[in-house]
């Protein structure tokens, strides 16, 4: 599970729960900042570790191609509270 603030895509929001909203999980950062590009290369993505102050995620080697992605997420076992399979 990666925790992130919100997420904004194809005109969907989603925030997380209160508990989680004044939370700091990283420094604010942009991809020109890290990658000196300001988007992705095609079938690229920029992926970013659970524990973001000491992951080892694409702030550290970049980005992944996705002939390299193996697999995909299909279950969701924490928080407890929020177990389910994913569609």
């Amino acid at each position: 599970m990666v925790l992130i603030k919100s997420m904004n895509y194809s005109g969907l929001t989603k925030n997380l729960k209160s508990d989680h909203a004044n939370a700091s999980y990283t420094t604010d950062f942009t991809l020109q900042e890290l990658t000196g590009q300001s988007k992705l290369p095609e079938d690229n993505y920029f992926v970013l570790g659970d524990n973001r102050r000491v992951s080892k995620d694409s702030r550290s080697f970049g980005t992944i191609n996705k002939t390299d992605i193996l697999g995909k997420a299909r279950f969701v076992y924490y928080p407890l509270d929020e177990i389910k399979w994913i569609q």
